[in-house]
């Protein structure tokens, strides 16, 4: 284990805690974690290592990017999930990613079945799906995305959850 990987579950478990407790993923933990993971990819790997940090920032953020501009999620996950790139790169944030992406969707739907809204919320996918396909009017879908009654919960849970499963190999 490497200054790198302990710099990144350090970071991972802050932003855990913060997520849990505020609802909060502070730029105060993100930036000093950036700015390491730059400098450590580039003093071990040269040139390549602050490439592949680049990518890796890059990918982490367009990977939750329309997510944040559709309002799922917030800024704070996309820079986490960036950070998470510029620490071990391109390869590693995709499979945080795709960890990510399964514990979130075991957490919504243990969310959705205990609200005891998990039938509203499948009819809503549906419309909204029906409405990608052009069989119903785009408008109608919107008022029912946008319901007040949403569910959320801070997605900084699901996506340190799937680092440290991605980070300790989860998949073998």
């Amino acid at each position: 284990m490497t200054w790198l990987d302990v710099l990144l579950l350090m970071m991972v478990g802050i932003c855990l805690y913060t997520d849990i407790k505020e609802q909060k993923i502070y730029n105060k933990v993100l930036l000093p974690a950036l700015t390491l993971g730059l400098i450590g990819n580039a003093m071990i790997h040269g040139l390549p290592g602050l490439m592949n940090s680049f990518l890796g920032f890059l990918l982490g953020m367009a990977l939750l990017i329309f997510p944040f501009i559709a309002g799922g999620i917030g800024a704070g996950d996309v820079k986490l999930m960036g950070v998470i790139g510029i620490i071990k790169g391109p390869i590693f944030v995709f499979q945080a990613f795709l960890m990510t992406a399964i514990v979130g969707g075991v957490i919504a739907i243990i969310v959705l079945t205990h609200r005891k809204v998990m039938g509203e919320t499948f009819r809503r996918l549906a419309t909204a799906f029906m409405s990608l396909l052009l069989m119903i009017p785009r408008g109608a879908v919107m008022e029912g995305l946008q319901s007040p009654r949403a569910i959320v919960f801070p997605y900084g849970i699901a996506i340190s959850i799937g680092t440290f499963l991605a980070y300790f190999n989860f998949l073998g």
